[in-house]
């Protein structure tokens, strides 16, 4: 399973926890909506409120709650499956992909360690499609990272690229990962490759809830990019597109 942070309409829209639709991953759906909507049908009194203790629209609320709110996540994302399945499952409930706007799955986490040991900027952190200022030398750094859930254990993996103090986060925080495969970082005029399996070697520290770690990143020549190029960051599990802009704008999207 994996989960992220979307909003919908301008500036100042409402965030919310997103998951894709099994059966139709170009739909995006509204987790605390759907579980609202399942609770007004049990004839509950106040199913919006209840329904943000439950399935919070945060995911690092989801992280503080640990694997039972990831089960309940889950369960209510079978329940919009079950509602497509079944019948017609609304563009409230579920948007089309062209309709939101993917963020950093973890817009702002509780903290960032970087892979040294200390801590980067938790305030400028970027997302899908973001317009990251380029600057001569800026060095791109690909790799891993690892949120923390309650209890201390790994709370989902994510993709990451460290960016001089900037740092983007991917769409998605999947549960867990398979780590077979190849991690692609590509731009018009320059791609790079590493195989995925020697991140399974790693032991990880004990982890705050919605603590961000960025894993080690892979050694290799620095790929050449310049300002206005379109640079993907890919995996067998998910990807990471942003753009080069020069020099002035900022990188946070919150």
């Amino acid at each position: 399973m994996r989960l992220g942070t979307a909003t919908r309409g301008g500036e100042g829209a409402r965030r919310f926890l997103a998951a894709p639709l099994p059966s139709d991953p170009d739909r995006i759906v509204d987790l605390t909506a759907v579980e609202a909507e399942r609770l007004r049908k049990l004839g509950e009194g106040d199913p919006p409120r209840l329904a943000q203790a439950l399935v919070p629209s945060s995911l690092r609320e989801i992280l503080e709650g640990g694997p039972r709110a990831w089960h309940r996540a889950e369960q209510t994302l079978a329940y919009a499956e079950k509602w497509a399945q079944r019948g017609p499952l609304t563009e409230t409930l579920a948007p089309g992909l062209h309709q939101v706007r993917l963020m950093p799955c973890l817009p702002r986490p509780l903290s960032l360690r970087l892979p040294d040991g200390s801590f980067g900027d938790r305030f400028a952190i970027g997302g899908p499609d973001c317009r990251l200022p380029w600057t001569p030398g800026l060095e791109l750094r690909p790799t891993l990272a690892v949120a923390g859930q309650a209890g201390g254990l790994p709370g989902g993996f994510l993709l990451a690229v460290m960016a001089g103090g900037a740092t983007l986060l991917g769409p998605w925080l999947h549960r867990s990962i398979d780590l077979r495969g190849t991690l692609f970082f590509d731009g018009p005029r320059s791609s790079r490759q590493t195989p995925l399996d020697p991140w399974s070697d790693l032991i990880l520290p004990r982890l705050r809830p919605g603590e961000v770690l960025l894993l080690p990143p892979p050694i290799w020549e620095a790929p050449e990019f310049l300002p206005g190029d379109r640079i993907h960051l890919r995996a067998p599990f998910g990807g990471l597109s942003f753009t080069l802009a020069r020099a002035g704008t900022h990188p946070t999207l919150q």
